[in-house]
């Protein structure tokens, strides 16, 4: 009977590993698939006098061949991957929307400032002030294309979390499903539900490339699924539902959260990793900072020229009026707030602009300013009434109505700015290309004196345009409005709002007159100092120009493009070479279940044989007895 035994046990171990390899065959192109191998052992050897005789084999077990720690790689190089592709695809459309030569803002602001140039070349040409007005137009309408591209990004984003967030709830689903089903297996005593564990490894990682997450096995064999600080996805057999939710402050823009907690419960920034995570680091990184950036150019545009057209007269002898308009800074209240309190913002000096946004908070009853991006405590002066407003940053903020414990504002000085740029001006004639002070002197003047034609330095001075009279007194003294003054050559004068300077030796007796500027078809000074203000510093405290300042919004999106490209291309490697990884240790080789089955087979076939001979055996016992 030990012969038989034996055979039969071969027998039937050789048949678990023939449908073992057949369905590793069978699988060999699916996704995920786990190479399972017949894992024998001898059985109990049966103890006589002179020794132990073996009792055959039996299969101790069906088990997947499977490396954890690769698994966790390819999951881990995955997701950082797919954060790194999203990201550079999106960051790939900014940059090359900035840095066309053709569309990008570069080539507008140029021709615009070209086109001052012109005018200031030919004053009194009013085709020229009509190709500026025109090419003012189309620097508008450039920023406002830019902007429109930067809103239909965030639309995108917003339908991307939508649909990450709903793919995400639908694999959680799935891997708590697969838990279930996977103690309640093991909990049959029948060894590792190896088709079971496949598919729940390869929804964990369907997830990765989602999302970033942390995963810890449970004795039961269940896995519980965390993401960002701990938030839990996968708990047993329980699923927790994401949503995209209305932001805090913004209720266009969609952000993370978990469905069970009250609002607003926001995740977002805890994520990471995956194609959501790459949608939320360029929202935050790329396309947040370029629309604040585009908007603070738009504000040093707009305050600067603004600021020395109004120092100007037109054609028809007015003072120059506001060339450009932006709109004031956004101001979002969060839900939630218990109070009633209204917060309103204006931008007072665009040179102190950061490009950040802010957060506002009312707490332990007093006010506190952080950088809504880095979280950093902002110094500020005032109370925020309306005769003490808050002052920070180049913005004055005042506060109407109730304010209670708790309640938090967002306030983005330069967000829309960008888009809500326009031109005032449609009148070629209302470009102000004329001082509206001119300076001369006496026609019956001796000396060698000569004044400048004078500036403007106060245009709200109510005397700016009145005619004054500097009359020298001798050599060393003249008088203006009746005072007397001591002349030094070169040195400054400054009256009523103006300045000139006198070189030369005036004699006594000398006048020189300061009067408006009447007429002044042919006068190019306001327009000369409008058309140097592209490379004049006007924003971060007067060391950026206009063109510095949009050439380094070209260079920080690019910089970033190629750096995430860069890693990416990496990455891609990287996750390239862990799935060979655990690919060359859990995949199905053909050549090798080739060779396995002929092997499983041989050995099928001969413990076959083995029952054979047994028969045999018992067949010729029996005979030899029944005689």
């Amino acid at each position: 009977m030990s012969l038989l035994s034996n055979s039969v046990s071969g027998l039937l171990a050789a048949q678990r590993q023939l449908s073992t390899t057949g369905h590793n065959i069978s699988n060999v192109n699916t996704e995920g698939y786990s190479r399972q191998r017949v894992d024998q052992s001898t059985r109990q050897a049966q103890g006589f006098g002179d020794g132990f005789v073996g009792q055959g084999t039996q299969v101790s077990g069906i088990n997947r061949v499977f490396d954890q720690f690769l698994s966790d790689q390819l999951q881990n190089a995955t997701s950082a991957f797919e954060e790194l592709d999203t990201f550079t695809n999106l960051a790939q459309r900014v940059d090359n929307l900035l840095a066309d030569s053709d569309a990008g803002l570069t080539p507008s602001l140029q021709a615009f400032f070209n086109a001052v140039q012109e005018v200031a070349d030919d004053p009194a040409s009013i085709s020229a002030r009509q190709v500026l007005l025109s090419e003012a137009e189309a620097l508008v309408n450039r920023f406002d294309t830019i902007d429109q591209r930067m809103q239909d990004l965030e639309s995108e984003i917003n339908t991307q979390v939508r649909n990450s967030v709903q793919e995400i709830n639908g694999i959680t689903e799935a891997i708590a499903d697969l838990n279930f089903e996977i103690v309640n297996a093991k909990g049959q005593g029948r060894g590792q539900p190896n088709d079971l564990l496949d598919k729940r490894d390869q929804k964990l990682q369907e997830l990765s490339e989602f999302v970033s997450f942390e995963k810890i096995q449970e004795d039961s064999g269940a896995v519980n699924v965390f993401v960002g600080n701990g938030t839990p996805l996968v708990i047993g057999n329980s699923a927790s539902e994401l949503e995209a939710r209305r932001s805090d402050f913004d209720p266009s823009r969609r952000e993370v959260a978990v469905a069970s907690q009250p609002e607003p419960g926001n995740i977002s920034s805890t994520l990471s990793g995956g194609s959501l995570g790459g949608v939320l680091d360029f929202r935050g990184e790329v396309l947040d900072p370029t629309q604040n950036q585009l908007g603070k150019i738009a504000y040093g545009l707009t305050q600067s020229f603004n600021e020395i057209h109004a120092e100007g007269i037109d054609l028809n002898g007015e003072l120059g009026e506001a060339f450009f308009s932006v709109p004031d800074p956004t101001v979002l209240t969060r839900r939630g707030n218990e109070g009633d309190a209204e917060l309103e913002a204006v931008v007072t000096d665009a040179q102190d602009l950061t490009g950040g946004d802010y957060r506002l908070r009312f707490v332990n009853g007093d006010w506190q300013i952080n950088r809504a991006d880095t979280g950093e405590l902002v110094n500020f002066t005032g109370d925020g009434s309306a005769a003490d407003p808050f002052v920070f940053d180049g913005m004055e903020v005042v506060v109407d109505g109730t304010v209670e414990e708790g309640d938090a504002f967002q306030i983005q000085p330069t967000r829309s700015a960008g888009g809500g740029l326009a031109r005032e001006i449609n009148d070629p004639r209302a470009v102000a290309a004329a001082a509206p002070i001119v300076a001369g002197p006496g026609d019956d003047n001796l000396g060698t004196g000569s004044i400048s034609l004078g500036e403007v330095v106060d245009i709200d001075d109510p005397d700016l345009l009145d005619t004054v009279e500097i009359e020298f007194i001798d050599e060393d003294t003249f008088e203006i409005d009746g005072t007397a003054v001591t002349f030094e050559p070169g040195e400054p004068i400054e009256f009523n709002g103006w300045r000139v300077t006198i070189e030369g030796q005036p004699e006594a007796g000398d006048t020189f007159t300061v009067e408006a500027n009447s007429g002044a078809t042919g006068d190019n000074r306001n327009a000369n100092r409008l058309a140097a203000l592209v490379d004049e510093g006007v924003l971060d405290g007067g060391q950026t120009s206009l063109q510095d300042a949009v050439g380094e919004l070209v260079a920080d999106v690019a910089t970033k493009t190629s750096q995430s490209q860069s890693n990416r291309d990496a990455q891609q490697t990287l996750r390239d070479q862990a799935r060979e990884s655990l690919e060359s240790v859990s995949g199905v080789n053909l050549d090798e279940e080739a060779a396995n089955l002929m092997r499983f087979q041989q050995a099928y076939q001969a413990s076959a044989q083995s029952i054979r001979v047994a028969d045999t055996v018992f067949q010729s016992l029996l005979s030899a007895v029944g005689r």
